[in-house]
């Protein structure tokens, strides 16, 4: 649901230094994941996690899970669930940590 709302973030600030990874977990199957990437034309990388490495490094709660990391790799900013409607908030932090502030809703 979020794929293409993410498609546009990575185009509109990667170039300002965003990198963008997304990562799918729950028993991935290789092929539905290349399908998807295929279909909904996404240039950032995509990564499988079967095990769930990254979510249990994270403390991820819940999927989907946005997560911003600073420069120096410093977690500034965690949402848990689809944004739906917190577009923009996601946007702000983005901006935020790409300018070496602190996001308006930061990880406690």
């Amino acid at each position: 649901m979020e794929a293409p709302q993410l498609q546009r973030l990575h185009r509109r600030y990667f170039e300002q230094g965003l990198r963008l990874l997304g990562v799918t977990q729950m028993d991935p199957k290789v092929a539905e994941v290349r399908a998807f990437v295929k279909a909904h034309a996404l240039t950032y990388p995509v990564v499988l996690d079967p095990h769930e490495r990254v979510g249990k490094r994270y403390q991820l709660e819940g999927h989907p899970t946005a997560v911003l990391i600073d420069r120096r790799g410093v977690v500034r900013f965690v949402h848990s669930g689809f944004l739906k409607g917190d577009e923009r908030l996601l946007e702000a932090a983005i901006q935020a940590v790409l300018a070496g502030k602190a996001p308006a809703k930061e990880v406690s």
